[in-house]
């Protein structure tokens, strides 16, 4: 196993990485990371999920399929494959207390920061993460492999948000904020200075069906308390696709924090449905 190495700084990748541990949820973004490494030289290695994970990211590459409550045979494939660079990526639905069910090596580290206490939307990951720090594993961002992920302040394309839009946003990224930081989500959706509706365990596009019609602002920014290192809110043309069929009149994202995937994408289909797409500068 190799030594550590302090995480790249955005945009750039460790030159000595030759292999890298993909741990894989559902969307578009795990795929686009595979590709991007495989594009620099970089093997790839897939943790899957049974009906998380698209087979695109794990079946034409070496893979297992993994369990949260069995990061013992995730150790296990990793060293054997040489593997010690990892990423988290993806969305990833948490289990329930029941549905657990942790092998020796989980339990032995969730037995001293308590199972309860890890069972939040992110507490679980962050105790694998630690857990695998300790024992040699070193973690990176899907933004040190990838250029171009986050956008800047301001409008994204041609069609830029009105003055009490603005402050709407204003206001749903306070909301999201407080959301987040109960780790509970990352997503609202507001309008005229009111919250109409705030993300569940669902989902993002589950709470953009849930305000169909309600001509509302989705403001998705990170959790005040996210590990940048785990996996950041995520937001792309499916996004925009669910917004438009659901009247929204537009989508704002924390400048910096929110990866916007195949961004021309975007643009393009913001512009032809008169949807805005805004950074916020927080």
């Amino acid at each position: 196993m190799s030594a550590p190495q302090t995480s790249p700084a955005k945009g750039g990748v460790t030159p000595s990485i030759q292999k890298l541990g993909l741990i894989a949820g559902g969307g578009d973004l795990p795929e686009q990371l595979a590709r991007a490494c495989e594009e620099k030289g970089i093997e790839v290695f897939v943790i899957a999920f049974e009906g998380q994970t698209r087979q695109s990211v794990y079946e034409p590459r070496m893979h297992l399929m993994g369990s949260l409550g069995k990061s013992g045979r995730t150790v296990k494939f990793l060293r054997k494959k040489g593997v010690s660079d990892l990423v988290f990526i993806g969305s990833m639905k948490r289990p329930k207390f029941s549905e657990l069910a942790p092998d020796l090596y989980t339990a032995s580290f969730l037995a001293k920061v308590g199972l309860k206490s890890v069972l939040g939307d992110d507490s679980l990951l962050k105790a694998i993460r630690v857990q695998l720090e300790k024992d040699g594993f070193i973690f990176h961002g899907a933004q040190d492999f990838m250029e171009d992920l986050f956008i800047g302040a301001g409008p994204l394309g041609q069609i830029a948000p009105a003055e009490q839009q603005i402050r709407d946003i204003e206001y749903g990224f306070q909301v999201s904020q407080d959301h987040g930081a109960q780790d509970l989500g990352q997503s609202v959706i507001v309008k005229d200075g009111q919250t109409i509706a705030v993300e569940d365990e669902k989902g993002t596009n589950a709470l953009i069906e849930s305000c169909a019609g309600s001509g509302g602002i989705l403001v998705k920014s990170c959790k005040p308390q996210q590990d940048k290192q785990l996996d950041l809110p995520t937001i792309g043309p499916e996004t925009v696709k669910a917004a438009v069929q659901a009247g929204l009149i537009g989508i704002a994202v924390q400048a910096g924090q929110v990866f916007v995937l195949d961004q021309k994408e975007v643009i393009s289909l913001a512009d032809e449905n008169g949807l805005f797409v805004y950074g916020i500068n927080q």
